[in-house]
């Protein structure tokens, strides 16, 4: 099935275009790179959502969180 992800907004003191890049493991391991806010879980399991930000300075933040799907 098909869910839409939260939107992440991004903020910075010097820069003013971010965007949050999104990955996603996968149950097997994998990894992949969303460009947009939908995901489909083909399968059962842990997926795990990884939100990355960094500037032009180096800093990076990010947040996770987990998805079980039965």
């Amino acid at each position: 099935s098909t869910h839409s992800l939260p939107v992440a907004s991004v903020t910075d003191n010097k820069e003013k275009d971010m965007t949050a890049k999104v990955f996603v493991q996968y149950p097997s391991g994998a990894y992949r790179l969303y460009a947009g806010n939908e995901i489909t879980f083909e399968e059962a399991g842990r997926y795990l959502i990884r939100y990355f930000v960094w500037d032009e300075s180096g800093n990076f933040a990010y947040r996770d969180f987990v998805i079980e799907v039965s």
